[in-house]
């Protein structure tokens, strides 16, 4: 159901294949189990920033720390990004329409911190005197060494439970330096490259050996029967 340009999760789908059980006497997800089984998984580290278009300049600014953010599609170019619904950065980016989204280096675990509300002394809760902020070209906030920033229009907004997801029409992407700040098992890291699998029954099987089709070769044929 779409209200006021909002996508709202009315619940999970009707079973299409009727006299299905599947699913029946499942026990609920532990919320405890759930927060860390998905701690254990590796994202990289956003600020999300928007611009209050009432102010129109830095005085407007707001930012949120965000790990889940992610590609959708290249053409167009959309991107993804999760904000818990109470963040205050929502009802400035209802208002303004536009977002930018830092992806941090290596350099920016201070910055991280500051924008989840968890400053390092000396700072203040979403501080922008922590790291070197500009305005993208929405008037946005976009940290200016970030390792990548994508500055979007809003292309829509679903609600998720706690969460409200939303699309971004990217307008301007900038590329920096450095190495993504990641951020797993409740700490910092840096990704390191790993070594392929070996395996000795197999002793060809390694990427530089992974198959490649031929230009040579004849495409396959595709039947198309009525």
């Amino acid at each position: 159901m779409q209200v006021n340009g909002i996508l709202r999760w009315t619940g999970a789908p009707a079973a299409t294949d009727s006299g299905s059980t599947r699913g029946e006497g499942a026990r609920p997800v532990s919320h405890t189990a759930f927060v860390e089984a998905l701690g254990r998984i590796a994202t990289g580290v956003t600020v999300v920033g928007s611009v209050d278009p009432a102010a129109g300049d830095k005085s407007g600014w707001v930012a949120q720390t965000v790990s889940a953010m992610c590609s959708v599609s290249v053409d167009p170019p959309l991107i993804l990004v999760c904000i818990n619904r109470r963040s205050p950065i929502n009802a400035v980016i209802e208002r303004g329409r536009v977002f930018c989204v830092s992806a941090l280096a290596t350099q920016h675990d201070h910055v991280a911190d500051t924008f989840a509300g968890r400053p390092w002394p000396g700072k203040d809760r979403w501080d922008f005197t922590c790291g070197h902020w500009e305005a993208a070209s929405s008037g946005a906030p976009r940290l200016t060494d970030a390792l990548a920033a994508f500055d979007c229009a809003v292309h829509s907004v679903v609600e998720a439970g706690t969460h409200l997801v939303y699309l971004g029409a990217v307008r301007e992407v900038v590329g920096g330096t450095g190495a993504p700040l990641v951020y797993a098992n409740r700490g910092y890291a840096s990704p390191s490259p790993v070594s392929p699998s070996q395996f000795p029954e197999f002793p060809d099987a390694h990427p530089d050996n992974r198959y490649t089709p031929s230009t040579t070769e004849p495409k396959a044929r595709t039947e198309v029967t009525a």
